[in-house]
């Protein structure tokens, strides 16, 4: 069946981890460059952008969470400078903050390569299989999305996770902000499509700021520094998901930042370094807009829903090569 708009509006509510709830955000946002008419229609508002803002920028904290533990802090000079903190929650979960600084690389290039799924898989070796499922009707420059991941974990006590993330760029005097969130009420997540041993990942979000910075090596050009705010339940025990986490950050860093410059040059050939791509991370733009995939597509037939996706990539990760399987 088409769903109606009242549906489509219910459906979008903004719904955080009961430990980390958007209840410091103000209902009054301060209006940006990025607001639509049709803010309310999208999963992801400027209430989640304040969110972030708040608990990250400001002097905003979650009730009863502990405070900011350092887990490490790295350089390999002239390639990247980082460090993460974690924190405990109410619940007996975990929340991450980081802050990650690449060289020659502005902020514009920068939310592009965190957005950017077909690229990620070349850093990201937990990708296995990623398809864009709905695209908003607002200006390209917010890059509003639906996604579906599929992430493989190298540890025999976690099997791999499936994620429906709603997303937007927002665009600040301050900078650019990626916001990524679960999108649980989304009609693909009901689709029956995957094997029984892939579990489904409820209470996500990842937040950052990318913002331009003089480089701290010295360079004389731009740096691009992302401060992110990130948490998700795995559904295993939680001494294991943080045994998780801290075995594969500096890894997981590392590769972003050697494949970083490889990106920048690729992107650098289509457009400026301060300029917005229009044709980013596939969001299609001008007529190659109509194949894009709206909520209204969703039909849910009497064994499962049934999802029109703008395309569906499975990864051969050894050879790093992509099969469009739509």
């Amino acid at each position: 069946m088409t769903l109606s708009k009242s549906t489509q509006t219910h459906q979008r509510s903004r719904v955080y981890s009961d430990t980390a709830r958007c209840d410091a955000a103000s209902d009054d946002c301060t209006d940006n460059d990025s607001t639509s008419t049709s803010d309310k229609d999208w999963y992801v508002t400027d209430k989640d952008l304040a969110f972030f803002q708040n608990h990250v920028e400001g002097d905003g904290d979650t009730q009863g969470a502990g405070p900011w533990e350092l887990m490490m802090k790295k350089e390999i000079p002239g390639m990247v400078l980082y460090t993460a903190w974690r924190r405990g929650l109410p619940n007996g979960k975990t929340e991450y903050k980081t802050s990650t600084t690449v060289p020659d690389a502005t902020a514009e290039e920068a939310c592009d390569l965190y957005f950017d799924d077909s690229f990620r898989p070349e850093w990201d070796s937990l990708i296995s299989a990623y398809s864009i499922v709905e695209i908003g009707d607002a200006p390209a420059s917010q890059r509003q999305a639906v996604v579906r991941w599929t992430r493989k974990f190298p540890f025999s006590f976690i099997n791999s996770r499936q994620y429906t993330i709603a997303r937007r760029c927002f665009r600040t005097p301050d900078g650019l902000y990626g916001v990524t969130k679960a999108c649980n009420d989304h009609p693909s997540s009901a689709c029956n499509d995957h094997p029984s041993s892939v579990v489904s990942v409820d209470n996500y979000y990842s937040m950052w700021r990318s913002r331009d910075i003089e480089c701290p090596w010295g360079s004389g050009r731009p740096a691009a520094e992302t401060t992110l705010l990130h948490h998700e339940q795995l559904k295993v025990p939680e001494n294991l998901a943080r045994f998780a986490v801290r075995h594969g950050m500096w890894g997981f860093v590392k590769k972003f930042a050697s494949e970083a410059p490889r990106f920048v040059a690729a992107r650098r050939a289509r457009v400026p370094p301060h300029t917005a791509d229009p044709n980013a991370y596939g969001i299609p733009s001008g007529a190659d807009a109509d194949r894009a995939p709206r909520v209204d597509q969703c039909r849910r037939g009497p064994a499962a829903a049934h999802w029109q996706v703008l395309g569906t990539w499975r990864l051969d990760l050894p050879q790093k090569q992509y099969c469009n399987a739509s």
